[in-house]
């Protein structure tokens, strides 16, 4: 089959799994493996196109974790490094001891040297898969953090360890040594390497700027540029692709400058509209893919001397020395926080339960395929690589069963949408209140009036003392903003007003049915486990007071929250016509 129409067969599941996900209640993830498992039974001639695993990882994994760390929370990571590290390195290093030692004693043709290839293998814990399944399990802030920066460091720890394993096993010398010198070089190389191409393309960018060159197709490529690069060129120089593009994104993600000019307001709309797209290509790619490739990896193991039951029975136990790993692992670094008064998801929480659920959310995916899918055909003699297929049949099995384990947990924790509808107009209501805004770690705080009728829609931000900041009004005639010296600003979009005005994005025009508990019609939506609301690139937190009323509002996206406190919520006491109406007086 030509590569084009693998392309294509490969998109066109994934559309088909955004489609089937809003009728299933199994988690996306595995939804897209089975799509993938019956595309392969169905048109078998998939299966004659291959993807070198090295391809695989610049083209999937580089500008996932690229991505990744646009999202992440630099100073969360940081105040959370000697955890992150922990689960990084250490539990990588336990993991392979233990899994390793196992899988020999289980099956004996399979070399020590090659069983801690396997067990190196299962180490990462995968950004793709991470990243997809925080939407069907409920995770804290903390939660989130931990795993995602795990997710973004541990796939060095991970691949060193196989290229090791792989090289005693087919040279069959090995030097404790050289392992250490060479992890040591390719994970402070990496990071080295990253932080100062980011620092570097950084401060490209920002001098363009300033030199008045803001082309908003131009950044957009740059960001889909990037990754590939610097995972290139860290690699050309013998270090961590991986994680030099972890420490490029984090350097690049840094608290920027304000955007001011409607030109960069543009740039980070594209920019995050871009890259949720990318990123549910690349997840569901992902694992599609995975799903295809496990007729491949069962077959040949199959026919390695083992029976079927025998099979599931390893995968069975592999995957469960994994979790137990994990958990035990988890359980004691919480023992350790607690005792000095830190929490993993807050005081009188169980800690067994929140152990549990880290411990299943730390799925394995796509890196772990494609790290094993590199195992060598031969050793150094010439003779065949000693259960080659048996350890590709084994792998794909516990990821298969760490996905089903991930869902399983999701799916008990999955609320309904009828919580968020859209069959309902939106009600006038006049409120005031006190508002917080919190973008790239800069926080602020002003009070608010918002009047909502059939006609207008006003929002006034104003200081503490009362003095305006800024109005944005919008009636049948479009959207104005009036800024405190009276200058009036004009725009299509209430967003794009916000963002000349305030300097962040205030979505004046959906906040209005958020806050009433009402979905934007005609928007594709998902409700998280914790009850939030997903649209529009924002998710929604609403807190009820005991009147039924909102009381507060939560909205973030990649690097902005707004949080609204509501001090009064109630029927209007004047309905202006226009903004006109009300342009010289006060909500």
């Amino acid at each position: 089959m030509e590569t084009l129409e693998f392309v294509l067969i490969v998109l066109s599941c994934v559309v088909l799994s955004s489609v089937l996900d809003k009728f299933s209640r199994v988690s996306l993830p595995v939804l897209q493996v089975a799509i993938g498992l019956v595309i392969t039974l169905v048109a078998p001639s998939v299966l004659e196109v291959r993807i070198d695993a090295e391809l695989f990882l610049v083209l999937f994994i580089a500008p996932l974790l690229f991505n990744e760390t646009r999202e992440a929370d630099p100073k969360a990571l940081w105040n959370s490094r000697a955890d992150i590290l922990s689960l990084a390195i250490g539990l990588v290093v336990a993991s392979v001891l233990t899994l390793g030692y196992a899988l020999n004693w289980l099956v004996p043709s399979i070399p020590l040297a090659v069983a801690f290839a396997f067990a190196a293998a299962l180490g990462p814990t995968d950004a793709a898969t991470v990243t997809a399944l925080r939407s069907s399990v409920c995770l804290t802030e903390r939660q989130r953090t931990l795993l995602s920066g795990e997710s973004l460091i541990n796939d060095a720890s991970g691949v060193v360890a196989f290229q090791f394993s792989v090289a005693a096993a087919v040279t069959g010398a090995f030097s404790v040594t050289a392992v250490l010198g060479s992890f040591a070089l390719l994970f402070v190389g990496g990071i080295v390497v990253g932080f100062f191409v980011g620092l570097i393309l950084s401060l490209l960018i920002g001098m363009l700027r300033r030199l008045g060159f803001e082309d908003v197709t131009a950044h957009v490529l740059y960001e889909v540029l990037t990754p590939f690069l610097v995972y290139l060129f860290a690699e050309s120089l013998h270090v961590s692709g991986i994680l030099a593009v972890v420490a490029a994104g984090l350097v690049i993600a840094r608290p920027a400058p304000r955007l001011s000019s409607p030109t960069a307001a543009r740039q980070r709309l594209v920019s995050d509209s871009f890259w949720r797209v990318i990123s549910f290509l690349i997840n569901g790619t992902v694992f599609v893919f995975l799903g295809m490739q496990l007729p491949l990896a069962v077959t040949p193991g199959l026919n390695g001397g083992l029976g079927l039951i025998e099979i599931v029975g390893i995968v069975l136990t592999m995957a469960l020395l994994s979790h137990a790993c994990r958990f035990l692992w988890l359980y004691l670094m919480e023992l350790l926080r607690r005792k000095r008064g830190q929490h993993l998801c807050g005081p009188g929480k169980d800690l067994v339960r929140d152990v549990l659920v880290t411990t299943i959310a730390g799925a394995k995916g796509a890196v772990t395929l494609s790290i094993a899918l590199t195992l060598p055909y031969t050793v150094d003699s010439g003779a065949a690589f000693p259960q080659r297929e048996l350890i590709i049949t084994i792998t794909a099995g516990v990821i298969l069963t760490a996905l089903l384990l991930a869902a399983c947990t999701g799916l008990g924790t999955q609320m309904s949408a009828e919580s968020w509808r859209d069959d309902a107009a939106t009600p006038e209501f006049e409120a005031s209140g006190r508002m917080g805004v919190k973008e790239n770690e800069r926080g602020s705080y002003a009070n608010f009036d918002w009047l909502r009728t059939a006609a207008v829609q006003l929002f006034e931000v104003k200081t503490p003392l009362g003095n305006s900041v800024g109005r944005l009004c919008q009636d049948g005639d479009g959207v104005q903003a009036v800024a405190s010296n009276g200058q009036v600003y004009r725009a299509t979009t209430t967003a794009e007003l916000s963002r000349q005005l305030l300097g962040y994005d205030l979505p004046v025009a959906y906040i209005d049915r958020w806050a009433n508990g009402l979905r934007v019609p005609g928007e594709p939506y998902s409700v998280l486990p914790d009850g939030r609301l997903q649209q529009m690139g924002w998710k929604i937190q609403r807190n009820l007071g005991e009147d039924g009323q909102v009381r507060m509002l939560l909205l973030e996206r990649t690097g902005l929250s707004l949080r609204l406190v509501f001090d009064r919520f109630g029927q209007p006491e004047q309905r202006p016509g226009s903004c006109t109406d009300n342009a010289g007086q006060a909500v």
